[in-house]
């Protein structure tokens, strides 16, 4: 629950302490977008490394993955009841991204909100 609450607060506490006003618009945006994306993963990453280091390191997890049969990349099978094949991955996948980014309204405003590449990148 808090997590986009601090996804989103964050970078509006860094973008206050500087001279960021209305007149910024979509740039103003943008920026707001990478400082949260950059907490995000650096978010991530501190979560990872220190569940990492809580188990007994990286050679620990992976073990603990093997054993736990989650590294099966050679699993072809067809069937759609089994979990975790390539094809379900892949197809799954690949909805997932297009509903993510093809159909969220936050990126579908976005990709409105500018006439052509060219303006989006000044």
């Amino acid at each position: 629950i808090l997590s986009m609450a601090m996804g989103l607060y964050a970078p509006a506490l860094a973008l206050n302490q500087g001279n960021v006003t209305p007149k910024g618009g979509l740039k103003a945006v943008m920026w707001t977008d990478s400082f949260q994306m950059i907490i995000i993963v650096a978010g991530f990453l501190a979560v990872a490394i220190q569940g990492t280091t809580e188990v007994g390191g990286f050679g620990v997890v992976w073990e603990r993955a093997q054993n736990g049969s989650k590294l099966d990349l050679n699993n072809f099978d067809l069937n759609p009841l089994t979990r975790h094949t390539f094809w379900g991955l892949i197809i799954g996948g690949s909805i997932t991204s297009l509903t993510a980014y093809g159909g969220n309204q936050a990126m579908i405003q976005r990709y409105l909100s500018m006439e052509n590449t060219k303006k989006a990148k000044m």
